[in-house]
């Protein structure tokens, strides 16, 4: 683009360059190898990034859309365990909408985008679940009821209906519990379910107020989000999610594998998918968002 280009005359922008680019990037998506495109796609994903945030709204929705129909594309073809292409392709949603300078109703746009592109490819989603959870639990945050809601709706519909995905419990092997007689590809469908799960939850707990501020959470989105809980400690206690096999720590609640000390190495294990729910609760009850008839805290502990 110049900067005409873009802004344009009285007629507004010309889009013709990012049209362009668009069919080139549609083009190469299919003729390049995955290696050689996803260096291609470093380069296009974050020209897409800074082009979404523009403060002309036909430049950036055009931009968003065009990412929309690029992923529905790249995501026709199921992703191979040992690399996370679609993590890389969809990065520049959440670089986005994490942006301080873009506007509100792109963020609307985006987790519309996202709704659309799980309803229709969310059988071949795996390392690109990572990327929606990041956008809802950023959306979570927002001091707009309204992305909030929209968010949570949208984190609900994954659990209704695309949870069966979402667990991916055919990707591995159940009755397999001896970690020395796995594949290194088993152990790491194994690990990357585990952290799906897990951020999942914490995808949900992003939504429960943690502390008081000048823009509460409303009370019912908390709630609504605790009752993600009990739908989590179901998937464990039916083993339809399995605990990770390798990375087991107790140092950093940020990274998957987080457990218990003092522990032998399979309860440690299976502590690592109930951590977060337990302290998950624990940070409910002592949740200061109130109404009439008391806090979270005391509907938890009802």
């Amino acid at each position: 683009f110049t900067n005409g280009s873009i802004h344009g005359g009285e007629d507004g922008p010309s889009i013709f360059c990012l049209q362009k680019l668009v069919e080139v990037a549609d083009y190469n998506m299919d003729v390049r190898p995955r290696l050689v495109w996803t260096q291609i796609w470093e380069i296009l994903g974050d020209f897409f990034s800074r082009v979404g945030c523009h403060r002309n709204s036909m430049v950036s929705v055009f931009a968003i859309d065009s990412l929309k129909q690029l992923s529905s594309k790249f995501l026709e073809k199921p992703e191979l365990s040992e690399f996370h292409f679609q993590r890389i392709f969809l990065r520049p949603f959440l670089s986005i909408h994490q942006n301080p300078d873009t506007r509100q109703d792109i963020r609307e746009l985006i987790l519309e985008c996202v709704a659309q592109i799980v309803d229709r490819k969310a059988h071949n989603l795996q390392s690109g679940w990572k990327i929606f959870f990041d956008i809802v639990m950023m959306s979570a945050s927002n001091e707009n009821d309204k992305i909030i809601l929209r968010a949570l709706n949208l984190l609900q519909k994954m659990l209704d209906e695309h949870l069966e995905k979402l667990t991916r419990l055919s990707e591995v092997n159940p009755e397999l519990t001896d970690t020395d007689e796995m594949s290194a590809i088993e152990k790491r469908n194994r690990n990357s379910n585990a952290e799906d799960f897990i951020g999942m939850v914490k995808t949900s707990l992003s939504f429960v107020q943690m502390r008081d501020d000048d823009s509460p959470t409303p009370l019912g989105v908390s709630m609504r989000a605790l009752c993600h809980m009990a739908i989590y400690a179901d998937l464990i206690a039916d083993g339809r999610i399995l605990p990770p096999v390798t990375g087991i720590q107790v140092s950093d609640p940020t990274v998957c594998g987080y457990t218990y000390d003092g522990l032998d190495s399979h309860e440690a294990r299976e502590m690592a998918l109930w951590r977060p729910i337990f302290e998950g609760l624990a940070n409910g009850i002592r949740s200061p968002s109130k109404n009439r008839t008391g806090g979270i805290g005391c509907l938890v502990q009802r």
